[in-house]
């Protein structure tokens, strides 16, 4: 945990720290370690952690133009399909300037028309038109997406018409065949299931194809805070690596046979659906977890977490700056920290009450650490009667349809027709539920505003809090006080200028 912290701070300092303040900072650095020695491990971790945010960081050098230009990009990571366009993230290479081609580095969102054969990754394209900077938000407080993706080292997007763009180069690599796993396994739930919402649904749960599920199923699903369903999750890897236990069970004896087995499946899966963040955070954390549980390592489940968040920060920085990211590790500290406390609050005779309140717990725990930011990124919040109403239940079935999609999927080559009833008749009744409570209800508290400074206060009332529960010290209740009269007086201060 120390050293992920260590590493936090150097990559903050290295982010947003004036050039100014290097300087008197190094002195500071280095005067602590002549104090205490135990300083220098800090000191070196956030030097390192503060080179590796330079050697990572991405400029797009390529910068929105009037005219139109011609580029040379390369696919990085898999298309999106559109209504009529595949969408990339292309890999600046060259760009024509004056006739005189000269290299290029950064990203650009393309969009190519969709008259051809799909993009694929590696693939290099000439692509000829107009550099457009991304549009910034349209509600005031939205999110500001031209300051996130220069963040990432996307300059812009490109729209490409039929006639503008060329394919330079085919790619044939390891992608290729996973994707072909993928369409594989795309073509079984189409055959299985009739077109419409759940087939659609059940293409961007099980396999991250979303392109093809309409704008209202989208806000459905966004009412109610459950739109990371719509995508490959950790939720869902974490039910195929309970899967995937169970299966292999049987190897554990032979450590490494177990091991690797499920990690061959696992990763190859998240190739599958395409290695977007959400996966490969999730994939990488279960196989931490599985490395400490098959070769019995003393583990402690927050060193786990951090030793993954640490691993997967010092391969890319810019991870802690994505809000899926720290969802993510929120949610996942939340479950190790609150859940176990929460569930001992109450105890029934009734082996359903305890289910209950057993998933309850697990909603809750999730949004403790989350809930705030929720609030910064996206401005709203769902409804708390809704919330603690709905989500049991609503975990319930998500969990069965889970649950029964990748047993359709695993089965899908011996071809049973009633698996994909079943998996149809799983959605229907999931949809039912959750359609009835957002198209006659208002589950989600929508256009709040929560700024930086209460974000912060937020979390550091929750360190006092633990703090008082374990230590019951009178300061640390005068702490928590002191945060909340700042939260209140700042907010009181922020209504009042804003009229």
């Amino acid at each position: 945990v120390r050293l992920l912290i260590y590493w936090v701070i150097g990559t903050l300092l290295a982010c947003y720290c004036p050039i100014w303040a290097w300087t008197p900072l190094a002195c500071f650095g280095i005067g602590l370690c002549f104090v205490r020695s135990e300083f220098l491990l800090a000191l070196a971790f956030i030097t390192l952690s503060i080179f590796r945010f330079d050697q990572v960081s991405i400029t797009c050098s390529l910068s929105p133009d009037p005219e139109s230009r011609a580029c040379i990009i390369q696919v990085a990571g898999q298309p999106i399909e559109k209504a009529s366009t595949w969408s990339v993230l292309g890999r600046a290479i060259a760009i024509r300037d004056q006739g005189v081609w000269k290299p290029a580095s950064g990203f650009w969102k393309v969009y190519v028309e969709k008259s051809a054969q799909a993009p694929h990754a590696g693939e290099k394209y000439l692509i000829s038109g107009f550099l457009n900077p991304i549009a910034p938000p349209i509600f005031p407080g939205g999110m500001n997406w031209p300051a996130y993706y220069a963040q990432k080292g996307v300059g812009g997007q490109i729209y490409a018409k039929m006639g503008q763009w060329e394919r330079l180069s085919v790619s044939d690599n390891l992608f290729d065949w996973l994707m072909r796993g993928q369409k594989y396994f795309r073509n079984a739930i189409q055959q299985a299931m009739p077109a419409g919402v759940n087939r659609d649904v059940a293409e961007a749960m099980f396999l991250g194809v979303a392109s093809t599920i309409d704008f209202e199923t989208m806000q459905r699903y966004a009412s109610l805070g459950a739109i990371h369903i719509l995508s490959v999750s950790g939720l869902h890897v974490g039910f195929l690596y309970l899967g995937l236990a169970f299966i292999f069970g049987f190897l554990r004896r032979w450590r490494w046979m177990h091991f690797l087995m499920i990690m061959l499946f696992l990763w190859a899966y998240a190739g599958m659906t395409g290695f977007s963040g959400p996966v490969l955070r999730s994939a990488w954390m279960f196989s931490v977890l599985l490395g400490a549980k098959s070769f019995r390592q003393p583990q402690h489940p927050v060193n786990t977490l951090a030793f993954s968040c640490l691993v997967l920060v010092i391969w890319d920085p810019q991870f802690l700056f994505q809000a899926g990211f720290q969802l993510s590790y929120a949610a996942v500290l939340g479950l190790i920290l609150f859940q176990g406390k929460l569930k001992e609050w109450h105890s029934s005779r009734f082996w359903v009450v305890n289910q209950v309140w057993e998933v309850t717990c697990v909603a809750i725990a999730a949004q403790l650490l989350t809930w705030p930011l929720v609030m910064y990124y996206f401005h709203q919040f769902p409804h708390p009667l809704y919330f603690f109403l709905l989500n049991p239940i609503l975990i319930l079935f998500s969990s069965i349809t889970l649950a029964v999609g990748f047993i359709f999927l695993a089965l899908s080559p011996f071809a049973f027709p009633w698996l994909g009833s079943l998996l149809d008749l799983c959605f229907q009744a999931f949809h039912g539920l959750m359609f009835f409570v957002a198209d006659n209800f208002h589950p989600v508290i929508a256009f709040l505003q929560f700024d930086f400074s209460e974000l912060i206060a937020y979390y550091v009332l929750v360190c006092f809090l633990a703090a008082w529960w374990r230590f019951r010290k009178l300061i640390l209740l005068y702490g928590m006080c002191s945060i909340l009269v700042a939260i209140f007086a700042q907010r009181w201060y922020w209504e009042l200028t804003q009229g």
